[in-house]
């Protein structure tokens, strides 16, 4: 696995998990990054929950910010 993918991922879960969620990079190949997504729950707050458009608009961000030629990202929930 690309290290800075990793590291990506790694730090979003670390959000996601404030709610309950994880997300894990399942592969990252020819520009297409596919990662399991498991959503928290916020009774207090559900809109403060990503959908998975959401969290996957959100990791193509950050994978591209961070120079990685990513053009789309699957998520599969989990």
């Amino acid at each position: 696995m690309n290290p800075i993918a990793v590291s990506v991922l790694d730090r979003i879960g670390s959000l996601l998990s404030n709610d309950g969620g994880s997300v894990e990079l399942m592969e990252l190949q020819g520009g297409t990054a596919k990662i399991k997504y498991k959503s928290g729950e916020n009774a207090e707050c559900e809109s403060c929950v990503m959908s998975s458009d959401e969290l996957g608009e959100f990791v193509l961000e950050a994978l591209q910010d961070r120079g990685l030629a990513v053009e789309t990202v699957t998520v599969v929930d989990q």
